[in-house]
């Protein structure tokens, strides 16, 4: 019987990566991203290993990836990444992600995946001046 179990959990396993998507399922109602309270001197944002832009104006977006709440983690690919600078040298990275619903968008930092509205992501990324026509956009 066991063997059984430890098969099926196997197989759901790997039919769950060859879908390009596998996600958990601990309880993260209460998490949120841990992004500190200071913003960065400007954030480089990278769509498929291209740097798309250089934000300079970071407060607006920072203010809502700090709202964002905790999804699954999950195995599909990451399209984006943002650079996070700041005055004293150090760096951070967020890996972007367009989620699988049209109406957020998702990102990974250093404690975990969270999702943001995505109208308020693009509307930030647009009022610092990214081309938001560059940001990927979910699987239809």
């Amino acid at each position: 019987m066991l063997l059984r179990v430890i098969l099926f959990v196997a197989v759901v396993t790997a039919v769950g990566g060859l879908l390009g998507c596998e996600r958990s399922s601990r309880d993260m109602s209460q998490d949120r991203p841990d992004l500190g309270s200071r913003d960065p001197t400007s954030i480089d944002l990278l769509v498929r290993g291209d740097k798309v832009a250089v934000i300079t104006n970071t407060t607006a977006l920072m203010s809502l990836l700090r709202t964002g709440w905790a999804v699954d983690a999950h195995k599909c690919s990451i399209p984006g990444r943002m650079f996070l600078h700041y005055p004293e040298g150090t760096n951070d990275e967020i890996d972007i992600l367009p989620g699988h619903k049209g109406t957020n968008y998702e990102f990974i930092c250093a404690n975990g995946n969270f999702a943001v509205p995505r109208a308020a992501f693009l509307r930030s990324l647009a009022s610092a001046g990214v081309d938001t026509n560059l940001i990927p956009r979910p699987p239809k």
